[in-house]
């Protein structure tokens, strides 16, 4: 753990924005033991600070957290209000301001009436670019302090900051020996095909299973139907039961066949990399709701530090269908873990990176966004593990 004790105030201001990630991590952090946090909100934010001050409790008990309503845009009004603080604090407190969240009005007022009258405060914003605290302190340069891992941030914390709640999140329900079959077996464009077209008999009057006369590059997936089934014959029935599919119907299984497959492959690799990289809190299968709005599901997600990794999965190969699966997936990544968060998309394109590139620029999402695709697949625990490795800055 890094010090940031001689960055630490007893008076700490934070600049509250859409977000207010930034402004958690930069309390825990920047705030002396005992300290008085405020919160310089607008009407606008003002439930914004109200659910920060709520998640700061359970890390910080001993801090004080103040609301104090301020303008967006207008400097002269913000000067005024702090004003009254600063009569209130006295000329020999140690003031601290992150302004990382809050409109530019906002932080340039801020700045200029604190360092006007506290000449050796602490200033500071959070970069997202570089997981770092960019901190100005007196009689020293500018500092970069690392601190992508420093503050641990559960997924109903970062929800809760943003009035989300988890409602349910599934367990993985293929077997291993299954999913990894369907895993090469969709490594290969053939085989790809031909198990689309046999997902489509699944729907007919009495689906039976593949066999490797019809369907010759499915055998990985006919031999282990065939494990799971012994020592009774592999038939549609007994491979239902042998999926937990409903009625032991096989048709009950499409959902697990068709999709779910790949998101407990991505499950898979996160829980693979958990103890390396020190990812916590692997979901899968996540039904996320807002008070007032409609419900959503991540497919797959993880966290490092206080930074999100959410993942979108989807079987296809048709580039227009993945990117439009993608596009939820980022924007709430976005939503909730801010700059800093990052999302991917696992899917069966045969050149993942021309649509990477395509998706970047379009959405100026540079270093935001990965794509995996068919050539992936097989060893996908480790393309993962570098992407993270690069996001979240471990060497």
């Amino acid at each position: 753990m890094l010090d940031l004790a001689p960055f630490q105030t007893d008076v700490l201001c934070l600049l509250i924005g859409g977000n207010p990630l930034p402004d958690y991590v930069s309390a825990i952090l920047l705030a002396s033991r005992g300290a008085r946090v405020y919160l310089l909100h607008t009407n606008a934010t003002l439930a914004i600070a109200q659910r920060l001050s709520k998640a700061l409790v359970q890390p910080r008990p001993d801090i004080t957290c103040t609301f104090l309503e301020i303008s967006k845009t207008d400097p002269q009004q913000i000067e005024n209000r702090l004003k009254g603080l600063i009569r209130e604090w006295g000329p020999n407190a140690q003031v601290g301001l992150n302004y990382t969240g809050g409109s530019k009005p906002m932080a340039t007022q801020a700045y200029q009436s604190l360092i006007r009258n506290y000449p050796r405060g602490i200033f500071s914003y959070l970069d997202a670019d570089t997981l770092s605290l960019i901190i100005s302190a007196p009689g020293m340069p500018t500092q970069q302090v690392p601190i992508g891992r420093q503050v641990q941030v559960d997924l109903t914390t970062l929800l809760g900051l943003h009035g989300y709640t988890l409602t349910e999140q599934r367990d993985p329900g293929m077997p291993p020996a299954l999913r990894e079959a369907l895993v090469r077996v969709h490594s290969d464009r053939e085989g790809f095909k031909q198990y689309r077209v046999w997902l489509q008999t699944l729907g007919q009057g009495a689906p039976g299973l593949p066999d490797t006369t019809a369907y010759p590059a499915l055998a990985p997936i006919v031999r282990t139907f065939e494990t799971l089934c012994a020592p009774a014959p592999a038939t549609p029935e007994n491979v239902a039961r042998a999926l937990g599919c409903a009625n032991g119907q096989l048709v009950s299984c499409v959902k697990v066949l068709i999709a779910d497959w790949l998101e407990d492959h991505v499950y898979g690799a996160f829980q693979a990399l958990t103890p390396e990289l020190g990812l916590h809190e692997p979901g899968l299968g996540l039904q996320v709701q807002g008070m007032a709005t409609r419900g959503f599901e991540f497919d797959v997600t993880a966290l490092l530090g206080y930074q999100l990794f959410a993942i979108s999965c989807m079987v296809s190969d048709r580039a227009q269908n993945a990117k439009d699966h993608l596009m939820e997936t980022y924007i709430r990544a976005r939503q909730f873990g801010g700059d800093e968060a990052r999302a991917a998309l696992v899917c069966c394109l045969e050149n993942p990176a021309e649509m990477e590139q395509e998706i970047t620029q379009g959405w100026g999402a540079e270093d935001k966004i990965r794509v995996f695709g068919r050539p992936h697949l097989l060893n996908l625990a480790e393309h993962l593990r570098e992407w993270i490795i690069t996001a979240a800055r471990l060497r």
